[in-house]
């Protein structure tokens, strides 16, 4: 009687036992439909991610080459600013040295036109010049001699102091007469010869004038002649820097448009690579983050539900392994009671029979 009733206890527990394991199954089952929903939920915020990540990606580097692309841009800008003031100067300073080059031209021509032959020849008067000069100078000396000899008085002897005749008064006049007439015409000589010498050095100071002149007109052409040669020269040399300007010019202005177009194409690619797609990407990552929270929230509460139900089977468990081993120990027991009532039926028999 200790033991109770084990069958009835056994079919109470069994029953138990079958809503516990109905329950445990369909807790199962929604945590496996739970679990199943979660993995989805997983896949779809890493694929989310992964879409949010190659648009960011691809906005940056748009973004980066548009900077990039921008700089490029202004260098050019830049770039296409100055050597177009450079080529303008160069432009400037070539004319001007034209107009400088034809200002010596006109110079060379006037210069050019001037008689140099003229140099040898006047040089050849003034050494003849010269000469006569000297000449008429050397004259001058020995009628100076012969005048001042002409100039000594008469002796006042009786005879002539060249020949030693004795000479009378009509001697003496006449004597006195031809020395008058010589120094007149010494003097007339020695002037003659000192105007010439005048006229002489007039004209070799006008030659000589001219000579100088014409010189520096011959220095003056060769210093020009020089200058439109080293004219020349700078305008040939701006000619070719003018030309490499152009032509970095153009190389400039073709990068240009090139850079522009590429900007282009990124502006357009930027527009459809829109900033709003990405923040739309963003929101429903949040929304689905948010969905695997709530996820993981009835997961935790279906594991404990699971484990409950899981613990209350092995209690039932336990109690029906006990109630069968206590219905097999009062099924012995009966067995024996059995046999010893048996037995104790016998007895009084046995008594008797003593």
């Amino acid at each position: 009687d200790g033991l109770g009733d084990p069958n009835k206890e056994l079919v109470t527990l069994g029953a138990q036992l079958l809503v516990v394991e109905q329950s445990l199954a369909t807790k199962i089952e929604e945590l496996d439909l739970q679990n199943a929903e979660l993995t989805e939920l997983t896949t779809k915020v890493n694929e989310l991610n992964t879409a949010h990540s190659n648009i960011e990606s691809k906005f940056a580097s748009l973004l980066t080459t548009e900077k990039s692309l921008s700089a490029d841009k202004s260098k050019l800008e830049i770039s296409i600013k100055e050597y177009t003031s450079k080529k303008a100067n160069v432009i400037k300073s070539a004319r001007e040295m034209v107009t400088e080059v034809n200002a010596l031209k006109d110079q060379q021509t006037k210069l050019a036109a001037l008689d140099y032959a003229q140099i040898d020849i006047l040089t050849e008067k003034i050494e003849k010049s010269k000469e006569a000069v000297s000449s008429h100078n050397m004259l001058i000396k020995l009628k100076l001699e012969e005048l001042d000899e002409l100039k000594i008085p008469l002796p006042t002897g009786s005879k002539c102091k060249t020949c030693r005749k004795a000479m009378t008064d009509k001697d003496r006049k006449e004597h006195k007469d031809h020395i008058d007439s010589g120094i007149r015409a010494l003097q007339t000589i020695i002037s003659t010869a000192k105007k010439t010498i005048v006229g002489l050095n007039s004209q070799m100071a006008t030659q000589l004038q001219t000579v100088n002149g014409l010189n520096l007109s011959k220095q003056q052409l060769e210093n020009i002649n020089t200058k439109i040669a080293a004219k020349s020269k700078e305008i040939r040399d701006k000619s070719t820097q003018h030309d490499d300007y152009a032509a970095l010019l153009t190389k400039f202005k073709l990068e240009l448009e090139e850079k522009e177009a590429e900007l282009a194409t990124v502006a357009a690619e930027l527009k459809n690579s829109s900033i709003e797609e990405a923040n739309l990407l963003k929101k429903e990552i949040a929304e689905v983050k948010q969905a695997i929270i709530v996820m993981n929230g009835k997961i935790a509460t279906l594991n404990k539900e699971v484990a409950h139900h899981t613990s209350a089977k092995a209690v039932i468990l336990h109690s029906v392994e006990q109630k069968t081993k206590d219905n097999t120990k009062k099924k012995d027991l009966k067995k024996a009671l059995e046999g010893l009532e048996k037995k104790f039926t016998t007895y009084p028999s046995v008594i008797q029979a003593f």
